[in-house]
């Protein structure tokens, strides 16, 4: 039926904003505590691990 088309949108809009926002909440909880065991040890960045 057509008249169902505009809430299969709907449905798929909220979908997508939902999954966007469950994204972006968890990047930007494990960012920082990723980033925070690189700061922990501050001779990694006076030291690089690589050789040229």
């Amino acid at each position: 039926m057509p008249q169902m088309y505009p809430l299969f949108w709907l449905c798929l809009l909220v979908f997508f904003l939902f999954s966007l926002m469950l994204f972006l909440v968890f990047n930007y909880f494990i960012k920082p505590y990723m980033m925070s065991n690189f700061t922990a040890s501050p001779h990694s960045f006076s030291k690089p691990p690589w050789k040229l």
